[in-house]
């Protein structure tokens, strides 16, 4: 009989838990490109003078919403993840002229480990869909772990900013900062170095869904029409799904993870 933690643990709850959470956070960041014309802030860097910049952000909002909404058809559903992890990856190159010119600044690198971090979600749920999740995946995990680090060391680099995302009804703002930065920063250990990733994966996931309702959902409550705020509140589910489908993957390493099983799981498409 299987443990209550190895149940929770099931990909069978983990990843249509992970998928709905990702999808909602994408096509929540399309909607609101539709509505306003425009990219969401720092999380898609587009230089303001590029021409045509308001067409171009509403395109990527239609293309958004395609691929999510091709996920649903099974015929073209791997084509549809295809998509959106390459518009994961074009948001990721949007954020490198930042870490080259300030590459020991934690600010800059935080772009990249939250668009990584979505992009490694996107790409365990293509895994999922080719059929490959259980061959063996540590490089996800690791690099998952990575991006977990960097949300860490911002808590510290950054301790007041993080404070004041804190609700005001919760005491402590900035216990909670450095509490939630070293959660981050242990997390990440546990996927770096494998010791239980799943539940290292799974745990990370579970507290950036009790930001979405805890945090942002708190401020959205205060600030019901800030585009701000919205896109902060679909980042972290982005983030929190891409977690649970991490956890989902199957994690071998050594001769386990060799051979046709970890081809599989390195393959693009």
């Amino acid at each position: 009989m299987q443990e209550p933690l190895d149940q929770v643990l099931e990909a069978k709850y983990l990843a249509p838990a992970g998928a709905t959470l990702l999808m909602i956070g994408l096509g929540g960041i399309a909607i609101l490109s539709l509505i306003s014309g425009d990219f969401a802030y720092t999380w898609q860097p587009v230089p303001k003078a590029l021409p045509a910049r308001e067409v171009l952000a509403r395109l990527t909002g239609v293309l958004l919403l395609t691929g999510i909404f091709g996920t649903l058809a099974t015929p073209i559903r791997t084509g549809a993840l295809r998509l959106l992890l390459t518009l994961m990856l074009g948001w990721l190159l949007l954020h490198l002229p930042a870490v080259i010119a300030r590459p020991l600044n934690v600010g800059a690198w935080l772009g990249v480990a939250e668009i990584g971090a979505v992009s490694l979600g996107m790409r365990a749920l293509l895994l999922r869909a080719q059929g490959s999740a259980e061959n063996g995946c540590p490089w996800v995990f690791r690099l998952f772990g990575a991006a977990a680090i960097v949300f860490g060391s911002s808590h510290f680099a950054y301790p007041q900013i993080t404070a004041g995302l804190v609700p005001t009804w919760i005491p402590g703002p900035l216990f909670w900062a450095y509490a939630t930065g070293a959660a981050h920063i242990l997390g990440g250990i546990a996927l770096l170095g494998g010791f239980r990733p799943r539940l290292a994966a799974a745990a990370l996931g579970a507290m950036y869904l009790s930001w979405v309702f805890v945090l942002h959902g708190g401020r959205l409550f205060v600030a019901p029409a800030s585009r701000l705020e919205w896109t902060m509140l679909f980042v972290a589910s982005m983030i929190s799904g891409a977690a649970f489908l991490v956890s989902s993957l199957g994690f071998r390493t050594g001769r386990e993870g060799t051979g046709m099983h970890q081809g599989s799981c390195r393959s693009i498409g």
